[in-house]
């Protein structure tokens, strides 16, 4: 039988490293320290703009480290986001804490204590407690908006046993953790870093001073003209369009890696470090990296093993997908994500790039020369009242086309505004598909094949070219429309022009045909009501100029399907409030537009005998202006409904009710009767929470306008769940145990208190013990830490004495001693 003690002690060697695993496991991310040859750090614990030289963004606790170091000494700043202890782990290059420099501190009521201490294997104890001293040379810190900050000075090589040295050009480890309101040294950790690798920047070698020799006076040149320097230059008189642009997708087409590292970019793909990147690529939906010679990273490191794939990030899902998996693939992208690109040019260092550039990032001289005094560009030679009037400004690169045919990049870059539509028109002439969808970069060909084109619509109609902003609502240009909808129950829940007319069709990284959801909004905005119509061709390969009904009733999640319920749409039969049904939808609509039509016959001859009675009755001396004021009113209301041109399918319920009101105010006009005109259903807005009339339900979408907070529901959308599942539609009713019942009888069983106390409905976080158990687990490390010494003790024991008793206690040599014995 195992000894007890020592399969305690495995039991809790098992769970130290557990709770340190993070400790042992090496991230892919690198920091650095770097050289200043006289630091201008004033430790006072307050940390001003530029005051060192470098600083790192820990992404898995939101810590700063603001550091730099003169050869001699390290300048050390850190902001945590909690007012309780806060530590770093410095220098380590073994496993856990071994060996590190670990400086733990906190700010209590504007006194710091701060303190070295050596990491012991997993532990870590006070330098002074080890007979050695404590090295931090100078400390100072405070806490301001709930935020610890504690800057201190930290020898390289202090000559202590305890402390690590560090030599500049090498690489070490370090990690960090904070808590976020104990000010003590015993407080399990909120959350805490992996282990990152630090790099100690040398100071750079200087360069021999040659001996200078005479030279002839030089013959006066004329003054170059300046080379463009790129948005910093235009900062200073356009500050307003400098900050918008510079929070833009444009700004951030290709970035570098600092800055990428600056904005809290995610680290590149596994087993790739920041330091053999050089660009990022992209921001609000994709990322991807491009490496320091000039290639598209295409794979990654598993366990140290190079693996084809997972190398583009998608930021929407928060996830890494392959693209172009193992291949090698040229950062040709230059002639769009760069600016004063050169086809023709190189990059030094860097073979793997097509091109050259002055500036990465679509920066101002793309668009404005910033040595004219009209801004002139210098590429497309326009001024900014052509630039604002021209759609090739964004359709040479909103465009697909093959970027790597260097011709086809030379050809868009010398294109002057002039002739750029006639020659577009030869370049565009089909709208590609994408698994069933519009294929991405591809605005310029929707716009043209739209009825903005014919009326004279560009891009910059509606769009803000330094932001890419919305600046024009639908109404501005479709007065009538906007009337009409304006009244209407859709708007009322919050439907837009946007959420029929420009569905998320465009396919990029994410989303799906059969759910009728997308990346991008389409540039389409016409639409096809026919059962038969699709978005694209019988061969799926180019997409048709106009949306079907599928695409603009089911994508924004009102009839049939929604974003939220992919999982759902894709994986189960579970039935939703609507199964999408397009000849259903298509019959519905034509049956609205049949009728409406009827009814503005009715109402026009209606209305003409309506005002014919009341001016024969004024010949005869009877003046009814209530009349004549209630039938104009209800005459313009059948034109603005005409003049919307859909058949009132802007607002089916209300148009509909409109014209029956005129057509029954028309007619008692008519017959000389009491005019009463028809009153609204006071249950309307009740309703239309979650049907339009003559409509079926919503669907989710109605539960979501109401209940939006809790649309999370992770795990249960990952069970095939929906609404309904749990809830009533009908009486919106909350519930107890039941409906957890259904899927958690064995929890249920077992369970002595409500769901609800460790679980809420929306989010279901998971089970948190802190709940009933803070005060015991906050003391989790000292009892762990303490146990784990006596027991350890008590093993080792254990362990020389069972060895020294199987020594003693073994026949053979007892058998020897006695021989030996008897000979002597």
């Amino acid at each position: 039988m195992k000894n007890p003690s020592l399969v305690i002690l495995a039991i809790v060697i098992a769970i130290l490293l557990w709770n340190t695993r993070a400790l042992i496991v090496r991230s892919n991310q690198q920091a650095t320290v770097p050289y200043v040859e006289s630091s201008k750090v004033v430790v006072d614990g307050v940390i001003g703009e530029g005051e060192y030289a470098g600083h790192y963004n820990e992404l898995e606790t939101n810590m700063i480290i603001y550091w730099e170091h003169d050869g001699t000494n390290m300048y050390i700043g850190i902001v945590s986001p909690g007012t309780g202890w806060l530590g770093l782990n410095l220098g380590s290059k073994e496993v856990g804490m071994d060996k590190a420099n670990v400086i733990i501190g906190f700010v209590e009521a504007g006194d710091l204590t701060l303190a070295d201490y050596v990491g012991v294997g997993l532990q870590h104890f006070s330098d002074i407690d080890q007979g050695s001293t404590d090295d931090i040379i100078e400390k100072a810190g405070s806490e301001k908006d709930r935020k610890t900050i504690i800057e201190f000075i930290f020898p390289l090589n202090s000559g202590d046993i305890n402390d690590q040295s560090f030599t500049p050009g090498e690489i070490y480890g370090f990690n960090v953790a904070y808590e976020k309101s104990k000010d003590d040294l015993v407080s399990w950790h909120t959350a805490h870093s992996e282990s990152i690798d630090l790099y100690i920047a040398p100071a750079p070698i200087p360069t021999p001073t040659p001996t200078p020799t005479p030279t002839p006076t030089p013959t006066p040149t004329p003054t170059p003209t300046p080379v463009i320097t790129g948005p910093e230059l235009c900062v200073s008189c356009h500050r307003d369009v400098y900050d918008a642009w510079k929070a833009s997708g444009h700004a951030a087409a290709l970035l570098p890696v600092d800055k990428a590292i600056d904005f809290g970019y995610p680290i590149p793909p596994e087993g790739v470090s920041w330091r053999d990147i050089a660009y990022t690529m992209g921001k609000d939906w994709k990322i991807l990296y491009v490496n320091s010679t000039g290639y598209i990273v295409t794979w990654h490191f598993k366990e140290g093993v190079k693996e084809p794939g997972a190398n583009q990030w998608n930021v929407r899902a928060k996830k890494w997908v392959d693209y172009k998996p193992g291949e090698v693939v040229r950062f040709d992208c230059g002639i769009c994500h760069t600016s004063n690109y050169d086809p023709k040019g190189v990059l030094e260092g860097m073979p793997g790039s097509v091109g050259s550039w002055t500036n990465p990032s679509v920066a101002c001289e793309r668009c404005h020369d910033s040595f004219n005094p009209q801004h002139i560009s210098p590429e497309i030679e326009q001024t900014t009242k052509d630039i604002l009037e021209d759609v090739w400004l964004c359709g040479k690169c909103h465009i697909w086309a093959p970027s790597s045919d260097i011709l086809f990049a030379q050809t868009l870059n010398t294109l002057r505004a002039v002739e750029s539509n006639k020659t577009l028109i030869n370049l565009v002439t089909d709208i590609d598909a994408k698994e069933g969808m519009i294929r991405e970069f591809q605005q310029f060909e929707e716009w043209y094949n739209s009825p903005h084109r014919e009326a004279g619509i560009t891009c910059q109609t509606c769009h803000e070219p330094h932001t890419q902003k919305v600046i024009k609502n639908c109404g501005d240009c479709h007065i009538k429309q906007e009337a009409l909808f304006e009244k209407s129950l859709m708007r009322r829940i919050g439907v837009t022009c946007t959420d029929c007319h420009m569905p998320k069709a465009v396919k990029s990284v994410e989303g799906s045909a059969n759910i009728f959801y997308g990346d991008f909004p389409s540039h389409l905005w016409k639409i096809n009501k026919s059962s038969e119509a699709t978005l694209t061709d019988p061969t799926d390969k180019h997409v048709n100029p106009f949306l079907p009904l599928g695409w603009t009733c089911s994508s924004p999640g009102c009839h049939g399907t929604s974003k939220l319920l992919e999982t759902v749409r894709t994986t189960t039969t579970v039935p939703l409030h609507m199964d999408w049904d397009t000849a259903k939808v298509a019959n519905v609509v034509s049956d609205i537009q049949r009728r409406a039509s009827t009814r503005l016959d009715e109402a026009d001859q209606d209305l003409k005998e309506a005002m014919e009675a009341l001016r024969q009755a004024e010949e005869k001396g009877v003046v009814q202006e209530d009349l004549v004021e209630l039938l104009g009113e209800a005459s313009e209301t059948v034109q603005l409904i005409k003049e919307d041109g859909t058949m009132v399918i802007h607002n089916p319920s209300g148009a509909l009710k409109d014209l029956e009101a005129a057509i029954t105010i028309a007619r008692q006009v008519t017959a000389g009767v009491e005019v009463i005109p028809p009153t609204e259903d006071e249950d309307i807005e009740l309703c239309s929470r979650c049907h339009i009339f003559p409509h079926e339900v919503l669907g989710t979408k109605a539960c979501l306008r109401c209940h939006e907070t809790v649309i999370t529901h992770e795990k249960h959308r990952d069970h095939d769940l929906i609404c309904e599942t749990c809830h009533d539609p009908t009486s919106h009713s909350s519930f107890e145990e039941e409906p957890c019942a259904q899927c958690h009888g064995v929890n249920l069983a077992l369970l002595r208190m409500p769901c609800e106390k460790c679980h809420t409905a929306g989010g279901l976080p998971s089970t948190d013990c802190f709940i009933c158990h803070e005060e015991m687990l906050s003391k989790r490390a000292e009892a762990i830490s303490d146990w784990a010494s006596k027991t350890i003790a008590a093993s080792l024991g254990t362990f020389f004495f069972i060895i020294t008793a199987i020594v003693m206690l073994n026949p053979k040599r007892r058998r020897d001693t006695k021989s030996g014995r008897e000979e002597e």
